[in-house]
């Protein structure tokens, strides 16, 4: 038996370094359409950020700021249609504290971390399972449509192209509406390598499976995604001022970039597919070189915003835990 160990350990280790390889082959594929229309623009990019209206782009940072927890409290408008366990501001600080994961290679981990982090604070397993299901339908949802708004407003394209993103958009969706219905979860639970995830969802009380949880959330989402783009819109005027886009245009063209970030989970939290998307649906509206430095200063931004919410609540939930193990 202690013979076989070493082997068992070696095809370990000779596991773990391919999928490392892989996520490595991943995220450079990712990135690589974003560095090439760099590398040709290179010097645009650089004339557009030497030159941003850095008034604009503070303001711009502050109103993300304001604008996240409406983002967050999407969480809440969910979980709390199936327990009472958990207040709006509870909520809110479990959905900043779990960010932080979607970090790491895969992308997704933020549902699974929100999921142990609602355990932790009292919701039944089942219940924080489907709760985040719930949320990501919503989030995306608001997303998409608001992404669906700016196609049919005239967004700047080919109609073969709108065609294309209105099919992607519209077929996202309908995936999100199935994964509400039961029927739809009974099928998954006949795969078996899908069984796992769906065995949770089947366990819910049939009292849970109303979606009255909908109609709320979905409107929070909207409403995030509409003031997203006030503060999104404040960013491409810091690079440039002249730029024909309402704050309609921002809205969507973000959000359907982010959708297309969101729909790509194999790279941390959308890396180098939603730039590439923002700079290509930005180069509808300027100049190659401004969409690029926009896309380029739009992760950081997000970050930034997002940091400065998941500092105070990692503080203040480990302060609140120590002070009940004491």
């Amino acid at each position: 038996m202690n013979s076989l160990q070493p082997d068992s350990l070696e095809k370990g280790a000779k596991h773990n370094t391919l999928l490392g390889l892989v996520r490595l082959l991943v995220l450079v594929a990712a990135l690589a359409p974003l560095a090439l229309a760099m590398s040709k623009s290179w010097r645009e990019v650089q004339a557009a950020l030497t030159h941003i209206n850095w008034s604009y782009f503070i303001f711009s940072q502050a109103i993300l700021f304001l604008v996240m927890p409406l983002m967050a409290s999407i969480s809440w408008f969910t979980v709390r249609r199936l327990t009472n366990v958990l207040g709006v501001y509870q909520a809110i600080r479990l959905y900043f504290i779990s960010q932080l994961p979607k970090y790491l290679p895969g992308g997704i981990w933020a549902f699974p971390g929100r999921m142990v982090a609602y355990q932790r604070a009292g919701v039944d397993r089942t219940k924080s399972v489907v709760s985040v299901f719930r949320e990501v339908t919503a989030l995306f949802l608001g997303g998409a449509t608001i992404a669906l708004l700016g196609l049919t407003r005239g967004m700047p394209a080919s109609e073969n192209l709108r065609l294309i993103l209105g099919i992607g958009i519209a077929g996202s969706i309908l995936v999100l509406l199935l994964t509400q219905l039961p029927w739809f979860w009974r099928f998954l639970s006949s795969i078996r390598l899908l069984r796992s995830t769906a065995l949770p969802i089947l366990e819910i009380p049939s009292e849970d499976v109303s979606l009255a949880w909908l109609p709320w959330a979905f409107i929070v989402s909207c409403v995030f995604w509409l003031a997203l783009g006030v503060s999104f819109r404040q960013l491409v005027v810091a690079i440039n001022p002249d730029v024909s886009l309402s704050w309609i245009g921002a809205a969507s063209v973000f959000s359907l970039a982010w959708c297309v970030g969101f729909v790509i989970v194999f790279v941390p939290a959308g890396l180098g597919i939603r730039e590439a998307a923002l700079a290509f649906l930005l180069s509808r509206f300027m100049a190659e070189g401004d969409a690029l430095a926009v896309a380029l200063l739009a992760r950081p931004w997000w970050m930034v915003a997002e940091a400065l919410w998941i500092l105070p609540s990692w503080l203040w939930t480990f302060i609140k835990w120590d002070r009940r193990a004491a």
